[in-house]
This record gives structure tokens, C-alpha cells and sequence, in this order.
């Protein structure tokens, strides 16, 4: 097992790469943080850590608010004592409720270019940022 006693907190694990690289992780030995700001996805992948013999937390958390992740860090040492390895996963192609498919950068609204900016840059910003113990 090549993850054998290592703990991963994973940004965006409720879908995706993220639920992917959650399974394929525990597979391996690692226990397992999924952190999404949705949440009800995020238990599903911890059931599949669990299914897999590995320990996990599912929380929910929006990666674009420092504070929220502070907590969510902290929540991770408390649970497992330390954190190893951090996948900085959490991010979107089109961020809200859109129906109609954006096919220029005149078709964003202001909150919606706003809302992408905060999700694909400031939130891997202050994901390793807060886990620092600094």
C-alpha cells in the first residue's frame, strides 16, 4: 500500500476528480478528508473510503471563505493528528445556476466571473495557505 498511515484532505471530493482521487487514495492505505461545499456528495465518497477499510471525514466547507478553511483544517488535525498530503482539487468550469451555455466572456455577469475568481483562484489560495501551522 503506497499510502499506508498517510492522510489526504481533498478539496472539491464529493464529485469528480476529486471523488476519484479519494477512492483511488484509500485503495491505497490513506485515510481520507473529503472537503465540498456540498455536502450530501461528500458523504457518498466517504462511504466509498470506508467501503475501502479506510477511516474518513466528510465536511463541508467553502473553499473561498479563509475562515471556513481554517476550521476545516483544524477539524482534519483534530480528527487524524496531522495532515500529509493536500489536494488542492476544489474548482470549477461554470460556477452558478446558468441554463444557457456561456459561450463568450460577454456573456458572465459581474457576480458570475466574481463567483469563478473567488472559486478557481482565491480558494487554492487559501487552502495551503490555512493549513499551514504558521
Amino acid at each position: 500500500m503506497l499510502l499506508a498511515k498517510r492522510v489526504a484532505m481533498i478539496t472539491g471530493g464529493a464529485t469528480g476528480i476529486g471523488r476519484g482521487t479519494a477512492i483511488i487514495f484509500a485503495e491505497e492505505g490513506c485515510d481520507i478528508a473529503i472537503v465540498d461545499i456540498n455536502i450530501k456528495e461528500a458523504k457518498k465518497t466517504l462511504d466509498e473510503v470506508i467501503k475501502r477499510g479506510r477511516e474518513g471525514l466528510a465536511i463541508e466547507c467553502d473553499v473561498t471563505d479563509g475562515n471556513e478553511v481554517r476550521e476545516t483544517v483544524n477539524k482534519v488535525i483534530n480528527k487524524f493528528g496531522k495532515i500529509d498530503i493536500l489536494v488542492n482539487n476544489a474548482g470549477a468550469g461554470r460556477v452558478g445556476a446558468r441554463t444557457t451555455p456561456l459561450t463568450s466572456v460577454v456573456d458572465y455577469t459581474e457576480e458570475e466571473w466574481n463567483k469563478g475568481i473567488a472559486l478557481n483562484l482565491t480558494g487554492p489560495f487559501f487552502v495551503p495557505r490555512k493549513s499551514s501551522p504558521i
